[in-house]
């Protein structure tokens, strides 16, 4: 049982009563299909199944492959039957094929919440390839790529206690499975955006503090564009560039991208934080400094919801970006000279305004304003695609140039 590793911590520390029960919060929140920490931490080995599936289906040793030959992916399963399919092939027998594996980190020192936020939350992960046989049991040739991952008991309980269901779905009427499913998702998803940090950025836990200002910003949008990509594309979709989409793929694209918004783990893990660490939102900034960090999250938040239309609209790119129009100035009144934004998507530059001061609230504040501005700039791009025949085919192939540089 995962929870053993920390159990004593838990209790002495008095953060989790009983790790094998769910917390009165959560029974007062879902009923009787809440989940106890225990229960939970399924999400971790689901996640792991399907990522590792992804890493290495079209790898001609792997146990996935003749089905992906086929045309028959697995990714089209649901989290059980892709656990049944472990079980009935030893995939999860220790020594052979070994794709994936969770250290747990000791326990912490310091029995607060605040040392969990700010000392014990990010966990590593590492995806390595076979070098020796001995590395990897006794088939190494059957697998491309292993996922190591070192678990940190701030994120695990962080993540537990802020599971909640589907966009818009009636909380109370959810089924265990139900919430397991979602937060397996949305567990996906950070760990693809690590992914992306990690094997196609590069960076490591201790060269991340390296990059700094626009650098990390930018390596930030791919992360979180490549990430909708790759969590798309783990439940057994291959995202559409040209703008041609059925209806059903659509939708299934779209409970995908629902059941992501199941968990507010790192609002948790801020709230939790040292307040001179917490990261701020300044509705009224008063400096350059506080303006710049509004309109960057404002930024992230569009892209991202720029990211998800365009794979609705079956116009996924292979790069974007969101940045603002005009110089900074410091009258707190317009800091910037203009209220345009320029989103570049495949490199083609599309315009849209957004409301005076929407840049100081979140993004779910702004549902409508954002709704309309992603509409707009997606209209915009898919003008240009439908006018020129080279940027199409550009869409196509950059992406298809992308996804084999991934996987």
């Amino acid at each position: 049982m995962p929870v053993h590793h920390y159990e004593s911590y838990l209790k002495e520390s008095g953060l989790l009563d009983n790790p094998f029960a769910p917390t009165p919060e959560l029974v007062k929140r879902f009923g009787e299909n809440a989940l106890s920490l225990e229960e939970f931490y399924e999400v971790f080995d689901f996640a792991f199944r399907r990522m590792s599936v992804v890493l290495n289906e079209s790898f001609e040793g792997s146990p996935f492959y003749s089905r992906f030959r086929e045309r028959d992916t697995i990714l089209k399963l649901d989290d059980e039957e892709i656990r049944r399919f472990f079980h009935d092939n030893d995939l999860k027998k220790k020594g052979r094929y070994n794709l994936f594996s969770v250290r747990f980190s000791p326990a912490p020192t310091g029995p607060t919440r605040e040392t969990l936020a700010e000392e014990e939350f990010y966990s590593t992960l590492r995806i390595e390839s076979p070098v020796k046989k001995a590395d990897w049991g006794p088939a190494p040739h059957m697998v491309k790529r292993r996922i190591e991952y070192e678990m940190r008991l701030g994120f695990w309980l962080f993540l537990y206690e802020s599971y909640t269901g589907p966009r818009n779905s009636n909380l109370l009427e959810l089924s265990k499975s139900d919430f397991l499913a979602a937060n397996t998702n949305y567990l996906l998803r950070n760990l693809w955006h690590n992914f992306i940090h990690v094997v196609y950025h590069k960076w490591t836990s201790h060269s991340y503090h390296n990059f700094r200002g626009e650098s990390r910003m930018y390596a930030d949008f791919e992360a979180d564009s490549y990430s909708y990509i790759l969590l798309v594309h783990s439940y057994g979709i291959n995202p559409k560039t040209d703008g041609v989409i059925s209806k059903e793929e659509r939708e299934e694209i779209k409970q995908i991208f629902d059941a992501n918004a199941s968990n507010k783990v790192f609002e948790t893990r801020n709230n939790n934080r040292r307040p001179e660490n917490r990261e701020l939102m300044f509705p009224d900034p008063e400096t350059p400094a506080e303006y710049l960090e509004s309109e960057w999250r404002f930024r992230r938040s569009l892209s991202n919801q720029l990211m998800r239309m365009l794979i609705l609209e079956g116009l996924t790119p292979s790069s974007i970006g969101v940045y603002p129009f005009g110089p900074l100035s410091n009258d707190r009144k317009m800091w910037r000279s203009s209220n345009q934004i320029i989103a570049s998507i495949n490199g083609v530059k599309v315009f849209g305004e957004v409301p005076r001061n929407s840049f100081f609230y979140h993004a779910e504040k702004n549902t409508e304003h954002f709704e309309h501005i992603c509409r707009s700039l997606v209209n915009q791009y898919h003008n240009e695609l439908k006018k020129d025949e080279v940027l199409r085919d550009n869409a196509i192939n950059s992406l298809e140039l992308l996804m084999r540089r991934l996987l």
